[in-house]
């Protein structure tokens, strides 16, 4: 069973979905029964911007792990290849993407990010979980685990 939480973009309730279950049926929002999607597997992060962040991040039907990295510092090039690696099997759960900080000044000053690489887990646009530094694909995982088990609401 792959049990994922997808926020219902009429109502913002959030739904526990059976993958296997919605695809026979197109599932439906337990409060206002508006139809959900299932998120779209990635095979790397999405690129965020000013310009997108607002669709794509705060009105995301999954929470948004949120790399801001730096194109100068050594530990964001260390970690590239590591959220690369990892992004097919955490988009399941959550959307991933990234944000140079160099080029969006305003997000890394909205969300008080300083160092590179920072790591955000967002629940709509509000900041619920944060890792400071680079990690190896086990500690990443293990550090993200409670949002990839699909317990937590």
């Amino acid at each position: 069973m792959s049990i994922v939480i997808v926020r219902c973009p009429a109502c913002s309730t959030k739904n526990r979905i059976d993958r296997t279950k919605a695809e026979a049926s197109r599932p439906r929002c337990a409060h206002c029964h508006e139809y959900l999607e299932l998120p779209v597997p990635q095979s790397e992060p999405l690129v965020f911007t000013e310009g997108n962040f607002s669709e794509s991040v705060a009105r995301s039907p999954l929470r948004v792990l949120l790399e801001f990295w730096s194109p100068t510092c050594g530990y964001s090039k260390r970690f590239e290849p590591v959220l690369r690696r990892a992004t097919p099997e955490l988009s399941e759960h959550l959307r991933v993407g990234r944000v140079n900080i160099a080029q969006e000044r305003g997000l890394a000053a909205r969300y008080r990010v300083s160092a590179t690489p920072t790591l955000l887990v967002l629940d709509g646009a509000k900041e619920i979980d944060r890792v400071e530094g680079a990690l190896e694909y086990d500690a990443l995982k293990y550090r993200l685990h409670r949002y990839l088990a699909g317990a937590a609401l």
